[in-house]
Order: structure tokens, then sequence, then C-alpha cells
């Protein structure tokens, strides 16, 4: 699922860096903000890249949140047996049998 976000991250192209200047005379650009050298282009990903990575993120949560909800389900059923297994007879604690 994840190789899948990291290849959607990978679509997209070379574009110019809009907070760069060609230096005159020179192949680097200069930063605006820092006054240092940097690269004159950065990667921009394709638009449907983030989307794709926040729609895989809200599956993967709910995966998660059904997959706690069916442990705890599990857990409540199994005290539930045991409570039965190891009932002493006569006792008021024994619940429902399994």
């Amino acid at each position: 699922m994840f190789s899948f976000v990291s290849a959607a991250y990978r679509n997209g192209r070379v574009v110019r860096d809009p907070d760069a200047i060609l230096q005159s005379g020179k192949d680097t650009c200069l930063d605006v903000e820092n006054n240092n050298d940097t690269a004159c282009c950065v990667w921009e990903t394709d638009d449907w890249a983030a989307a794709y990575a926040s729609l895989v993120g809200k599956f993967f949560l709910v995966i998660l949140v059904i997959l706690v909800i069916l442990v705890i389900l599990v857990i409540v059923r199994m005290g539930n047996c045991t409570d039965v297994v190891f009932c002493v007879q006569g006792s008021l604690r024994c619940g429902p049998s399994c």
C-alpha cells in the first residue's frame, strides 16, 4: 500500500524553482530568502498524488480501527468463555455458556 503512495509521489515533473534567481554568468541559482546557492529546479508532483496519499491514509486508518474493534471483541468473548470453563459450581459469577 505504501509502495503505491511512494510511486504516486514519483509521478511529476521538474520545474523551475520560483524562489530561485539565476545568477548572471553562472549555472547556479541564488535562494532569495537565504542568499545561498541552490538548485534552479525542483520536483513538482502531480496534483492527484496528495489526494491519493490522503485516501490511502484514511483507508489504512479505517482498517486499523476495524482490527482494534475485532481484537476487543475477541478478548471480551474469550473472557466470557473462560468464566464458564473455570466457573466454580454454585458461584454467582458464572456467566452464559459459550
